[in-house]
């Protein structure tokens, strides 16, 4: 089993980078991977609870809601979260400190980003 970090940088509705980038992490479980995905930088607004409908941008409802079901960890960085205003992070996402997330993505066997 290697250990799996999907480190999502871009903002959560500008593209569908995002969605794809969680399709892709749910798919490495099929290979008991243990997967975790680190919502750093823009991508820190992926861990709020997100309604895309309102604003137009990419749905990714779907994707979001069969990481749990998969067992993919997230985790999102504190100071990324701060700078994208973030108060409040969806059920079941970790937040890390930055050291926290250095040490996640140096023990990463392998480590993909969007």
């Amino acid at each position: 089993m290697k250990r799996v970090v999907m480190l999502v940088r871009r903002a959560p509705l500008a593209s569908s980078a995002t969605t794809e980038a969680l399709r892709v992490a749910v798919g490495m479980t099929l290979a008991d991977h243990e997967v975790t995905i680190l919502y750093l930088d823009d991508g820190a607004g992926a861990a709020a609870e997100l309604q895309p409908a309102l604003t137009g941008g990419a749905d990714i409802g779907e994707a979001l809601s069969l990481l749990g079901p998969c067992h993919v960890r997230e985790a999102a960085e504190m100071e990324s979260l701060k700078r994208a205003r973030v108060a409040k992070v969806r059920q079941g996402v970790d937040v890390i400190d930055r050291t926290a997330a250095l040490s996640l993505l140096g023990a990463a066997d392998v480590m993909l980003a969007v």
